[in-house]
């Protein structure tokens, strides 16, 4: 019998949610390969060990992350309101269509110091945080928004705020909204994110 040919895309896609939910430790590579049935030296001949394997996903969900962020941002327009907007809209569409982005962060993140969280965080979070927010320090120089540290709003959009939305669309249920239009709750907690930054 050949071997099933599966995409690297879906490896690393099915690989990056598997390190996500389940931690690194956590995720056994041959539990892996049995649920996409593919054989474990298919993965190793392809991309090395459970390590490479872990950055080669992180690369892979990262890097499309930051370039729907940047195309967001450039088709905005040159209004920083707009450019925060925009960037915010699509940073929830794309971890809702990829919810392990968010989780393998908050994974990473509660062993801060660990080689994969600086990788993470010097590779990932601390560029899509200057890209996203750089329109925010344009306003608060002008004295549109409210002073302050803008890694406050940083945390709030990726994390248990506007990031937890995206990671866990399925929370409105359990909160007791049901059949909840996740295009219309992004907007409107975007929304209340920019009126709640306004100067008053």
């Amino acid at each position: 019998m050949r071997p099933r040919l599966v995409s690297d895309e879906v490896l690393l896609d099915a690989a990056l949610l598997a390190f996500a939910e389940l931690g690194y430790e956590g995720a056994s590579v041959r539990a892996l390969c049995r649920r996409l049935d593919i054989s474990h030296n298919t993965l190793n001949q392809r991309f090395g060990s459970k390590d490479q394997l872990w950055h080669a996903a992180v690369d892979h969900g990262f890097k499309h992350l930051v370039g729907e962020l940047l195309s967001a941002v450039t088709e905005a327009g040159t209004d920083p309101f707009d450019q925060l907007r925009a960037s915010a809209l699509r940073f929830l569409a794309t971890t809702r269509a990829n919810p392990g982005l968010i989780q393998i962060i908050n994974q990473e993140s509660a062993r801060p110091g660990g080689s994969r969280y600086e990788y993470l965080f010097h590779r990932y979070i601390a560029p899509i945080n200057e890209l996203g927010l750089r329109p925010l320090r344009q306003l608060q120089a002008e004295g549109v928004v409210r002073p302050g540290p803008v890694s406050t709003i940083f945390f709030y959009l990726t994390t248990y705020g506007l990031g937890l939305m995206g990671s866990h669309p399925e929370s409105f249920a359990s909160l007791g909204d049901k059949d909840v239009d996740q295009e219309q709750a992004a907007a409107q907690a975007v929304e209340m994110v920019l009126d709640s930054l306004r100067a008053r």
